[in-house]
């Protein structure tokens, strides 16, 4: 058996119509034929000669095969598919850094809103606290802290790390609950802490009503004094200073 016929063969074993392997084949092998020679005519027209025998026109003439178009679509559409499998953790990752940026993108476009205890307010001793607008909460400790505000109540969550006997990292965990009211002007908050938790473990906070006051009236504990005596008939029932 020649190499041609070879080739041929394999690739009908592989599932390719005859026609695919045939032009296939050709490319390769030019002269190849799968076309078996004439038969010889039957005894009884031995002796007629071929002179009345039908002309057979043995051209190949090049038509569309439909199925062969479909089993090669078959074929690419397993491999995008494949291709796609093996890629999908990739594009999942891909896709949550795009949706990353994107929400970064938008957060930087919608406008913040100033919120009624967002800024600076000082105590009686001269205190600064911060209320930022992202969230943040500082005051004069180290800690790391962020605060929430919805209705009268606020929270503060505040975190420290520092390291143990062993020498290994720790996280010192704060969290507060407080009750609060702003005054008419939004210049005065009276607080009254309700709840804390340190380091896992519920402790009862003290049973005092705080009083800040908004840094752009009181600078320092001086000023704190005289402007916080414009306030003692504003004192919620709840608070007592």
């Amino acid at each position: 058996m020649s190499e041609e016929q070879d080739y041929y063969d394999d690739l009908l074993s592989q599932g390719y119509t005859e026609q695919r392997a045939l032009d296939y084949t050709n490319k390769y092998f030019p002269d190849f034929t799968n076309e078996l020679p004439e038969p010889a005519p039957p005894p009884s027209f031995a002796d007629k000669g071929s002179a009345h025998l039908p002309e057979m026109k043995l051209g190949k003439t090049k038509q569309y095969d439909f199925e062969s178009v479909v089993e090669d679509t078959k074929i690419i559409f397993e491999m995008a598919r494949d291709k796609v499998i093996e890629n999908r953790r990739a594009a999942l990752i891909a896709g949550g850094i795009f949706a990353i940026i994107l929400v970064s993108i938008l957060a930087f476009k919608i406008p913040s809103t100033t919120g009624p205890i967002e800024g600076d307010w000082l105590k009686s001793d001269g205190q600064k606290l911060t209320f930022d607008s992202t969230g943040t909460y500082s005051d004069s400790s180290d800690f790391s802290s962020t605060w929430e505000f919805s209705g009268d109540n606020l929270t503060i969550v505040s975190t420290d790390i520092y390291s143990n006997s062993n020498g290994t990292a720790e996280t010192y965990l704060v969290l507060q609950e407080a009750r609060i009211e702003i005054s008419d002007d939004g210049n005065a908050m009276w607080l009254k802490w309700v709840k804390w938790v340190i380091d896992g473990e519920e402790l009862s906070p003290p049973d005092q009503c705080i009083l800040l006051l908004k840094s752009s009236v009181a600078k320092n504990a001086i000023e704190y004094g005289e402007v916080a005596d414009l306030y003692l008939l504003e004192n919620p029932q709840w608070c007592i200073p």
